[in-house]
């Protein structure tokens, strides 16, 4: 792209670094940004009038702490992903610092994601089918793709 036609700029009220990581169809975006203690949090921006909500994951650390299988320390919430219906995908610590994807229903409903075996989990992108791409990292440390895709209901007359 060697031009953008439009840019809008904004802020997240209360952070010291804020990052845009995806946008759907409609314009809606979102992202993370870190607060004063360095601790992350999820958010959403809806286009039509630029309202910017934090989003913070059930049993989300609010402390910064080390990471298992890596460098650094990390916690609080982060959103990688929307799709078209509205379902976002991130991925979370908790307060051991461990590391969990899930699925933000635009009902509120939370879905935690663990892949099974995996000591590490984290969501990256959602399609409009609610399949979830990522990664996780095993007990060796070692980081591994995967494409998650929802249970259905179904009727089975």
């Amino acid at each position: 792209m060697s031009s953008v036609g439009k840019t809008d700029v904004f802020t997240v009220n209360g952070s010291t670094d804020a990052f845009c990581q995806g946008i759907n169809d409609r314009g809606v975006a979102v992202g993370a940004y870190y607060d004063s203690a360095g601790v992350l949090h999820g958010w959403v921006r809806t286009p039509w009038n630029g309202e910017i909500k934090t989003v913070d994951a059930p049993g989300a650390s609010t402390v910064v702490g080390p990471q298992p299988c890596g460098s650094g320390s990390a916690g609080g919430t982060t959103i990688y992903g929307i799709n078209d219906l509205g379902e976002m995908v991130g991925h979370y610590w908790d307060t051991s610092n461990v590391e969990h994807g899930f699925v933000l229903q635009p009902d509120g409903k939370f879905q935690k994601i663990d892949v099974p075996g995996a000591a590490l989990t984290s969501g990256g992108a959602v399609n409009n089918f609610g399949q979830v791409a990522g990664h996780y990292v095993d007990s060796s440390c070692n980081s591994r793709g995967y494409i998650g895709t929802p249970k259905r209901d179904r009727d089975d007359d």
